[in-house]
């Protein structure tokens, strides 16, 4: 760090990486102003109290970008190297060192510190070569494919397109906001279709890939030519598929595009790109396991799923030692091999004029080997029976409390729908309760997620800090309002309350992209209908605290759960 001060200050910055700075500059101050008659209040409510308490002007988005661009042609490179003399000095430094208070960790001294910072000063240091290419992120010639089938929903309004590869792409345009396409991609089968001993190779795949770049950039050359760009994307391979996340700018869909492309066609490997990347990851996880929080999360993980070869929150050095570069390259290129079982969403300000050549350029012209796979149920079975844990981390005077329940269900949208209202009754509960009565906690987190798929189940976790002497009238608590619910459901009043929250949040919802994107996902991936979006405010005025107590009585079982509880090492 203090070698690369010193490199700024005696050779400054190059004039590349200047302009590439300001062209950042420009597209996110430009963003900005192209939504400002978007904006949502919360943006607006910050300003106000900066403003008021600190004097920060608001003269707006619009007038900000105006004044950007008469700003910036008038700050010169001369201008901001001249700073890094002013500001790296021997007057303005302060050196903080933390670490474990344990046996046989070496802490360096204040003079070893002072060392390093006179070493820094007189090293032999060369100038940085911003080593950048001109070239397209694409050089070869791209064969486009065409349109075979379109087909139009009326219902939810979105455009279903499949290509002459035989690739889906479900398209949505929107006015929610003037600078933003939201992106993603899945095709059915994931990792669930590997043994646990090639898993153990290729854990790490998609992370590797996503930092060695793509075609002929590295990582930091790809980053450099996507300067003053407005986009992003991201592979991965979850259990059960492997796909994309991403977003661009209007302006910038058709890099979307390449690089959706290239990650298909030519993904990189490399391996400093994968060194760096296990170094860093074995450096964070010897870190985190020194985390009382982390610890906890872990063991309450691996509680949950015993029997799992697969389930680790902080993988172990031997697992990341497990890594294979060649076999994990290997496995993401046969995941991304075949886009005719891949369905490809957009949703934001696009045109289909404009979209359209697009996708039948960078789409349809990727390969296809028309192969029909799904993915496999290899998902951890929940632990049996009562598991009650307590673990001994830290030395603050400071608990943590999880408990944790899931059982098989049969997956509906209603089921799904009364399980989200009773998540939210719960919350409504443990606040009155675990908060305002007892005092135990300030948040109480209680969360519900419903899967269909592999296997259909929920899973109920409620989890918050609390005293360690508190910890266990605190359970008996959560378990009371777990009972009461089986026994008597929630009252009238409560379930108000949870549906005027769920319908104040579909309300706000609809109108974002991201909700949109999520929606048709399911539909397809979930085979979710339709009709049920337009129905959903009926739907959920006409769930009574009759269904609620008998969702809660079916699968609320509190002689089956986890419960973890964190305190600190006793001394």
């Amino acid at each position: 760090l203090l070698i690369e001060n010193e490199r700024v200050k005696r050779f400054g910055f190059t004039v590349t990486e200047f302009e590439r700075q300001k062209s950042d500059i420009v597209t996110q101050y430009e963003k900005e102003a192209k939504e400002w008659e978007k904006t949502e209040s919360s943006s607006f409510c910050g300003q106000y109290v900066d403003h008021f308490l600190s004097g920060d002007p608001i003269p707006g988005a619009q007038k900000e970008f105006k004044y950007l661009k008469a700003v910036l042609p008038s700050i010169s490179l001369e201008e901001i190297n001249a700073l890094a003399t002013r500001w790296v000095t021997d007057n303005n430094i302060g050196v903080i060192v933390t670490a474990p208070e344990k046996e046989g960790v070496v802490v360096p001294t204040e003079s070893d510190i002072k060392a390093i910072i006179a070493q820094s000063k007189t090293a032999d240091i060369s100038a940085y070569v911003d080593n950048y290419r001109e070239e397209p992120l694409i050089s070869e010639t791209i064969t486009s494919g065409a349109v075979s089938k379109r087909k139009e929903d009326k219902t939810l309004e979105y455009t279903e397109v499949t290509l002459s590869n035989a690739a889906v792409v479900v398209l949505k345009p929107t006015e929610f906001k003037n600078d933003e396409i939201l992106f993603s991609a899945y095709s059915l089968g994931g990792n669930s279709l590997i043994s646990d001993d090639y898993f153990a190779k290729v854990r790490f795949a998609t992370q590797v890939i996503d930092m060695s770049g793509i075609g002929n950039f590295d990582n930091v050359e790809l980053s450099k030519k996507l300067a003053g760009k407005t986009v992003r994307l991201t592979p991965y391979v979850y259990p059960t598929r492997e796909g994309f996340i991403g977003s661009a700018s209007p302006k910038d869909i058709e890099t979307l595009m390449e690089l959706v492309w290239s990650y298909f066609e030519q993904p990189r490997k490399d391996t400093s790109a994968s060194k760096a990347f296990l170094s860093k990851l074995d450096n964070q996880m010897k870190f985190m396991k020194n985390n009382p929080f982390m610890a906890f999360l872990d063991t309450a993980y691996k509680l949950q799923y015993p029997e799992s070869k697969r389930t680790a929150v902080f993988p172990t050095e031997a697992q990341i030692a497990q890594f294979n570069l060649d076999t994990s390259y290997a496995f993401f290129r046969d995941r991304f091999s075949d886009a005719s079982d891949f369905k490809f969403f957009l949703v934001g300000n696009f045109s289909m004029d404009t979209i359209l050549p697009l996708l039948e350029k960078y789409i349809g012209s990727l390969p296809s080997t028309w192969r029909k796979e799904n993915w496999k149920d290899i998902s951890p079975k929940f632990a049996k029976g009562k598991t009650d844990v307590t673990i001994y981390k830290g030395t603050d005077p400071q608990g943590m409390l999880s408990v944790t329940m899931s059982e098989p269900i049969e997956w509906s949208e209603d089921l799904q729908l009364k399980f989200s209202l009773l998540k939210e009754i719960l919350s409504i509960k443990l606040i009155e309760v675990i908060r305002e009565k007892l005092s135990g906690t300030y948040s109480p987190q209680a969360t519900i997620s419903v899967d269909q798929f592999p296997s259909p189940k929920y899973i109920l976790t409620i989890r918050f800090g609390c005293s360690p002497e508190s910890a266990e009238s605190l359970t008996k608590a959560v378990f009371k309002e777990i009972k009461n619910l089986k026994k008597r459901g929630p009252s009238g009043t409560d379930l108000q309350k949870a549906q005027e929250a769920a319908l104040r949040k579909f309300e706000t919802d609809r109108e974002k992209n991201d909700f949109w994107l999520g929606k048709l996902e399911s539909v397809y991936y979930n085979h979710e209908n339709p009709e049920n979006m337009i129905k959903f405010v009926g739907r959920v005025n006409e769930i009574t605290t009759s269904d609620l107590k008998n969702v809660a009585s079916k699968y609320f079982n509190t002689d089956h759960y986890v419960r973890v509880v964190l305190m600190p090492e006793k001394r």
